[in-house]
């Protein structure tokens, strides 16, 4: 609802409650990034996987958060500890760069399109790092049609 200090002071509030718990710790850097408080968010990421350096799901949201902030490099170390990257991506990277990659993801995922329920939100947001907005654009109307779930996080994301 983009209310974003409502939603940091919700979640710093609840992490006084259990300052021990992994999830809240990992919500909140979510909570910065859709703030655009990247800085803040990287910060908190890396507090959560202090905790458990072991749960992929946070290097999913940090390769976003990565990606986001033109940090290359670190996207794709995020990418591989998430997804379990394969050694031919990461030459593909180290050869051509992460936009490289993020097309290769891309032209994958489109030809998955022939299932009932596709992620057009997803693939949107990949078109838009590439900076193809109107591929973005098409897609997102896609999503809309669908009634992508995601479509609640496109005003922060």
């Amino acid at each position: 609802m983009g209310r974003f200090e409502e939603a940091v002071t919700s979640e710093n509030g609840a992490l006084e409650l259990d300052p021990l718990s992994l999830y809240i710790t990992a919500d909140l850097g979510r909570v910065y990034f859709y703030a655009r408080r990247y800085d803040e968010s990287l910060r908190q990421y890396r507090r959560a996987i202090e905790m458990d350096p072991t749960f992929g799901a946070f290097y999913a949201e940090m390769s976003d958060l990565y990606a986001q902030m033109g940090m290359w490099d670190e996207y794709m170390s995020a990418w591989d500890r998430s997804a379990g990257g394969a050694s031919a991506e990461k030459d593909l990277v180290a050869r051509k760069g992460a936009k490289a990659f993020l097309r290769i993801i891309a032209e994958t995922t489109e030809k998955k399109r022939r299932n009932a329920w596709f992620n057009y939100y997803r693939l949107a947001t990949i078109y838009s790092q590439l900076g193809e907005s109107d591929q973005a654009f098409e897609l997102l109307h896609k999503a809309r049609e669908a009634r992508d779930h995601q479509m609640a996080q496109l005003k922060v994301t």
